[in-house]
């Protein structure tokens, strides 16, 4: 069908209507991030597995927070930074390049004074060189300070969200850091406040707060579950229907199947189905069509690559089915088929593969059977185990 009238926006995040299920999530975020009381502060962390809308949903709150015009909005990815040093002076250009051309940018100007200098690279986009007192991460709350008075009483305050956090954020300096931030930043007397908001997976948070334990009951927890049944089905329903495409309900039930109540993954397939099929009418074919492909775009895209391999290039197909269905956290525990010796070896080296690239960790109870460790995983093998030894998914696996 038409590329300009694909609704699920490869590539991009969705609009506000699209996000099924996330009201009162988007809330709690939307409290941490308001202005608030003069001269305090707040700190949440949004997590989720990878691909879930962490990110998407930070956007719509900050973008609704600079449209209010109360909070100079700062978000940043972490990723990438190779120390607390290099964090604050991205943070600080990061800044300098969203509100520069905004109500205020004569008074950022000053604020930075001879610092700024064009970088070459990018032509007019300012840089902060030498950095002086914004590339040392101690100084920062400091620079915060004299930043939020320069700009009073137009702002409220700052909002700060750090994005993909990365390897920086699993050293004990990056939580110590933060946990210094919030001692300090507020402010007395003063009238403008400071926002923080963490977003990453829940291991991240885990390292953060076994660091610094304080930040547990400091960073208000919104954490982002997959998608129910119900409501993957409203999000292919809603989507395909932006389209004015109109699915089968044998061929809705396939998409909510395969879709693992992850958004990411749901995205993919619907937009892989949609660019395959070439009318509205969608057949079953080129339902199976589309779920390969997005597959193939996962796994290269998403998965690490021994995984990706060990699951692609594994010629005994029923070995793959086995590792979704014993994966799985419908079957019931300790419930496992009889199998030859050679297959058992097998089906154990190919659990070992995944296991060491970890995709794989051990489930809950005394069992301890292994679980993927996200619904992107699970939702690949799944697909991956109705893939025939040709390529082709099985028509079998919609009906």
């Amino acid at each position: 069908m038409h590329p300009e009238a694909n609704p699920f926006r490869p590539g991009r995040s969705f609009p506000p209507r699209f996000f099924i299920g996330r009201k009162e999530e988007l809330e709690q975020v939307s409290r941490i991030a308001r202005p608030g009381e003069p001269g305090g502060a707040a700190a949440g962390f949004l997590t989720g597995e990878h691909g879930i809308g962490k990110t998407a949903l930070a956007r719509i709150v900050h973008r609704a927070a600079a449209r209010e015009g109360h909070l100079i909005v700062c978000p940043v990815s972490v990723a990438g930074a190779r120390d607390l040093d290099a964090l604050a002076l991205r943070i600080w250009e990061r800044l300098l390049r969203r509100h520069l051309a905004r109500s205020g940018g004569d008074r950022i100007t000053r604020f930075f004074g001879n610092r700024l200098q064009p970088d070459g690279r990018l032509g007019l986009c300012p840089v902060l060189r030498p950095p002086g007192p914004f590339g040392r991460s101690c100084r920062f709350v400091e620079s915060v300070r004299r930043l939020l008075a320069a700009l009073a009483p137009d702002y409220r305050g700052l909002l700060l969200i750090l994005d993909h956090l990365g390897e920086l954020a699993a050293s004990p300096d990056f939580p110590r850091w933060i946990e210094d931030i919030l001692d300090e930043l507020p402010i007395p007397n003063g009238d403008a406040g400071f926002r923080l908001l963490l977003v990453g997976t829940g291991q991240e948070r885990q390292r953060i707060v076994r660091e610094r334990p304080a930040l547990a009951r400091r960073l208000e927890s919104v954490a982002l579950a997959p998608w129910t049944p119900g409501e993957s089905r409203d999000f292919f329903r809603r989507t395909f229907e932006a389209g004015q495409v109109f699915l089968a309900p044998d061929h809705l039930e396939a998409l909510v199947r395969f879709g693992a109540g992850h958004p990411r993954l749901a995205q993919e397939i619907g937009d892989a189905v949609w660019r395959v099929a070439e009318t509205p009418d969608i057949s079953t074919p080129a339902l199976a069509r589309g779920v390969a492909q997005a597959a193939d775009l996962i796994g290269l895209r998403l998965l690490k690559s021994g995984v990706f391999r060990s699951l692609r290039d594994e010629p005994d197909r029923s070995l793959v089915l086995r590792v979704a269905e014993e994966t799985s956290d419908t079957r019931p525990p300790g419930r496992r088929r009889r199998r030859t010796a050679r297959k058992q070896r097998a089906y154990e080296a190919l659990l070992h593969r995944l296991e060491n690239e970890g995709a794989l960790t051990a489930g809950p109870g005394a069992a301890r059977e292994p679980r993927f460790r996200d619904r992107l995983h699970a939702g690949f093998v799944a697909i991956e185990s109705q893939r025939t030894a040709a390529g082709r998914v099985r028509l079998s696996a919609f009906r």
